[in-house]
């Protein structure tokens, strides 16, 4: 005896485990979509996870003074070399300039940090540039908590002019 089929599911079903297969693989592609979208974000070198938690009980602890940025002195920090947007071709630099004595430098790269003291009011320091546009921010810290903040943009390239 023949069976006629009039609908389609009859004559194919479909099983719940093709279903729950489906249902699996549209997750994990969803997933593997999310983590190549952000997940550069997180390889980032300067990329920072923080979290601030509610404080339940007060604190004991007196408060840290914060910096006061600098108004009373007027470009007190000053950098003689190499100048602001320059093109270079040495992978290594002398940065050079003046300070307010006995205050601290802060000088950050997207390579490395250095704190340097500023006894004397001059400083210098050699840094190493990756290639194409390297930011340079160089922080004085004060004795009595006044900062500057200068920042220095060099753009390196192996290449000869």
């Amino acid at each position: 005896m023949t069976r006629v089929c009039f609908r389609s599911y009859d004559k194919y079903p479909v099983k719940k485990d093709t279903i729950a297969a489906i249902l699996v693989g549209f997750i994990i592609g969803l997933v593997a979509a999310f983590a190549l979208v952000n997940l550069p974000q997180l390889f980032k070198k300067d990329f920072r996870l923080s979290f601030n938690f509610p404080s339940f009980f007060p604190s004991s602890a007196s408060p840290i003074p914060t910096p006061q940025k600098n108004s009373e002195v007027l470009s007190s920090l000053e950098i003689s070399k190499p100048k602001d947007q320059s093109i270079l071709e040495n992978k290594e630099i002398s940065l050079e300039g003046t300070a307010p004595k006995n205050s601290t430098l802060i000088i950050s790269t997207s390579q490395e940090d250095k704190i340097l003291p500023s006894d004397d009011g001059l400083f210098s320091t050699e840094l190493e540039l990756s290639e194409g546009a390297n930011i340079i921010s160089i922080t004085s810290l004060s004795e009595n908590s006044i900062y500057e903040t200068k920042r220095l943009t060099l753009f390196y390239t192996p290449e000869k002019f």
